[in-house]
């Protein structure tokens, strides 16, 4: 046997597979002393106070974009993966910079990758003739080390009291206007509440690590920035004062529980957390409905779904096929890999057809 033939490429696969199936045995195992104690703090975690809109539809999210971005008073926060340049995008940008002049307080983080378009075109006249903010996350200077973490939230935050947030970024493809490549199928919500000011405070501590990461000699991890001058920053950034928010506020009746995840600046995984609380918490024999495009689950998710199974709960997740699918042929080479265990326990797998990209991250569990 050569090494890196096929025999030895096949051990590998097989002593990899043993390990997981060890890990999800032992992980299984735990899901059982868990339940008691995590489904309790999950469900006493959510605040009150709050009203939801949900939006399907990719051209009625971008109206309600921009009446929210014109009905800001003091604040607009914006965090996003993609910010284009084509049509949809410039309307956004144009009430922008309509509302920084205002004296709105205007700040804009985007993903180094996902919105380069954006920056090579409109940075320096949002900040000279428009007084915004801007900030890049993660473009390569911060080290190469770091390529493989992206800012990947969409998030637009108004007087931190309205958060609209979902998994559409700023482009046609998501706002459904031609000309466009491709339509993703996502939905968004717009969300009034002390959730809105807990995501402002969170997008502040962000972008203010961004900052000292941004600095030609700054230090993240003891805070301190002397690479440029005060004027220089509050021109590329804004001033270094933030508006201010309430959490003492009340819209409705809704519940929510707010999670935010940045890996590059803390390690914690609070999203998967909240996916295994809310398995946790649901009652045995009732049913999981679960949106997951780009489906490769670690081996901790599969095992509390085969726990769900065990429970008597019946799992479907909808996943991407080969048409609705935009991150090409490996992540499913890399799904079907991953699934067996779950199809043998009786977790339907269900494929989205299309035409749009399936790009929905959400589910029903428990019918709560």
């Amino acid at each position: 046997m050569k090494p890196g033939g096929a025999a030895e490429l096949s051990r590998v696969i097989d002593q990899a597979i043993a390990k997981s199936r060890k890990r999800i045995k032992r992980q299984t195992e735990k899901f059982n002393q868990w339940r008691s104690e995590r489904s309790k703090k999950f469900q006493k975690s959510f605040l009150d106070g709050h009203s939801i809109e949900v939006y399907t539809d990719g051209k009625t999210l971008l109206k309600e974009r921009l009446k929210s971005i014109a009905a800001a008073k003091s604040s607009i926060y914006l965090s996003t993966f993609i910010f284009n340049i084509d049509s949809s995008a410039v309307k956004i940008i144009k009430a922008l910079c309509l509302k920084s002049r205002q004296g709105v307080d205007v700040r804009i983080l985007a993903d180094s990758y996902g919105g380069k378009k954006f920056f090579r075109k409109y940075q320096r006249r949002l900040r000279s003739k428009c007084r915004i903010g801007i900030l890049r996350f993660n473009p390569p200077a911060w080290g190469l080390e770091k390529i493989a973490y992206a800012l990947h939230e969409k998030l637009i935050i108004i007087d931190g009291e309205t958060l609209l947030m979902g998994g559409n970024g700023i482009e046609n493809s998501y706002h459904h206007i031609q000309p466009a490549k491709k339509f993703f199928y996502d939905f968004d919500m717009k969300i009034k509440g002390p959730v809105a000011c807990w995501f402002q405070q969170r997008f502040i501590e962000t972008y203010r690590k961004s900052i000292l990461w941004d600095e030609p000699m700054g230090d993240p991890f003891t805070g301190r920035g002397n690479g440029r001058p005060r004027e220089i920053k509050e021109y590329l950034f804004g001033p270094s004062t933030f508006s201010n928010c309430n959490m003492n506020i009340d819209y409705g009746n809704a519940r929510v529980l707010p999670k935010y995840a940045n890996p590059l600046f803390k390690k914690e995984r609070p999203i998967f957390d909240s996916y295994l609380g809310a398995l946790l918490s649901s009652a045995d024999n009732s049913e999981i409905k679960i949106y997951s495009p780009y489906f490769v689950p670690h081996d901790k998710y599969i095992a509390a779904l085969i726990w769900a199974r065990a429970r008597g709960m019946k799992v479907t997740i909808i996943t991407n096929s080969i048409e609705s699918n935009d991150a090409g042929a490996l992540t499913l080479v890399g799904m079907v890999y991953r699934v067996g265990r779950l199809i043998k326990s009786g977790v339907k797998i269900r494929l989205w057809q299309g035409p749009k990209t399936l790009h929905r991250k959400a589910g029903v569990f428990g019918n709560k």
